[in-house]
């Protein structure tokens, strides 16, 4: 990743700019922000960069941003996921619902996705990778969609339920198991790492194009009139 270059992206944010650049902008900014995170190794920037995950993988930001591009993205993952279908997207909305079902975990199943053999998957195989089961009375399978979902919600790991007693805060965000954890070995944030690391691989083809097109972008554009307080540039797509 080119982050030293990403000044640019400051010089241009003091300029009036195209969607499409202010776009791109974001995505790098983004990039720089997830590289970041893995770096630092905190459970803090994994819950944040949870969200920036949600908006890359799971909303269309890497679709939106790579339009103007047509950059094949492919992302390389485990070949060996686990088989089962994984929680529905209306038990990842109930799922406080089976908090008590963690606390008696039997067993776990967790795939290390960075681990050969790898496969080549585009973004919407890629996002439905099984690759956490936990069981308990009954079985919980989590695919990488899931897991994104559940920690930068509005029931993920950044938000503190006031209603609950201590012994569920003690079980439930101190839990290894738990989805709403902020323990540091939590698996659910182990995987928010992994899923960080391999969609920095994947990207790196696009974000170097568009930090080649932000460069040629302010170059032509250095030249604007400095007459108003306010610098004005030309829409360039």
């Amino acid at each position: 990743m080119r982050l030293k270059e990403n000044i640019i992206t400051e010089k241009l944010r003091e300029k009036f700019v195209s969607s499409r650049i202010s776009k791109e902008i974001f995505f790098v900014e983004c990039i720089e922000d997830l590289h970041k995170c893995v770096l630092n190794n905190k459970t803090y920037d994994f819950i944040r960069s949870s969200v920036l995950l949600r908006i890359l993988l799971l909303d269309k930001g890497i679709e939106t941003i790579n339009t103007n591009y047509n950059i094949d993205i492919n992302f390389y993952a485990n070949n060996e996921i686990i088989t089962g279908i994984a929680l529905s997207n209306r038990k990842i909305r109930e799922i406080q619902t089976y908090r008590d079902d963690f606390s008696k975990n039997k067993g776990i199943n967790y795939v290390m996705l960075s681990h050969e053999p790898l496969k080549k998957y585009n973004l919407e195989e890629f996002v439905e990778i099984n690759c956490l089961k936990i069981k308990s009375e009954t079985e919980y399978i989590f695919n990488i969609r899931n897991i994104i979902n559940l920690i930068s919600n509005k029931h993920g790991a950044s938000h503190l339920e006031p209603n609950f007693d201590l012994n569920t805060m003690e079980s439930f965000f101190w839990g290894k198991f738990s989805p709403f954890t902020m323990k540091n070995d939590n698996y659910f944030l182990n995987k928010i790492k992994e899923i960080i690391i391999i969609l920095l691989h994947s990207l790196e083809p696009l974000h170097n194009r568009i930090i080649d097109n932000l460069i040629e972008y302010n170059s032509k554009n250095k030249q604007s009139s400095s007459s108003s307080e306010v610098t004005m540039i030309e829409t360039w797509e």
